[in-house]
């Protein structure tokens, strides 16, 4: 239940929540519970491991370079041992999870979103 306790009690996630249906708290609170909903329906409440993907991927620099000119940090990703041909779909993509989420958990407080580049 990691997630979704997140979601329910991260700041950062409620903001984003209530500027979508701008800050209209009834609406914001009605998309919030959909979005838990289909968290549990699709079993979607897990935190990712490295032991999740093979072992070389995880050898890939990640830099936070600098910020854009709205004040995004940019995020820079050489990933030089990963060749996508060796490795299914379903590794990639939780690869590509990990290590979002390492990113997001790297940032301070308040940062909404950012860009990714990744360098192949």
């Amino acid at each position: 239940m990691q997630t979704i306790e997140r979601y329910k009690n991260d700041e950062n996630i409620l903001i984003k929540f209530l500027a979508a249906r701008k800050f209209k708290i009834d609406e914001a609170n009605k998309f919030l519970q959909e979005r838990i909903k289909f968290l549990e329906e699709h079993n979607l409440d897990w935190e990712l491991s490295k032991d999740e993907f093979p072992h070389e991927m995880e050898d890939s620099p990640v830099v936070i370079h600098k910020c854009d000119h709205y004040g995004r940090p940019i995020v820079y990703n050489r990933v030089k041992n990963i060749h996508p041909d060796r490795y299914t779909d379903e590794s990639m993509w939780l690869y590509t999870c990990w290590l979002n989420y390492q990113i997001i958990k790297a940032f301070p407080k308040n940062v909404d979103n950012y860009i990714v580049i990744y360098d192949f």
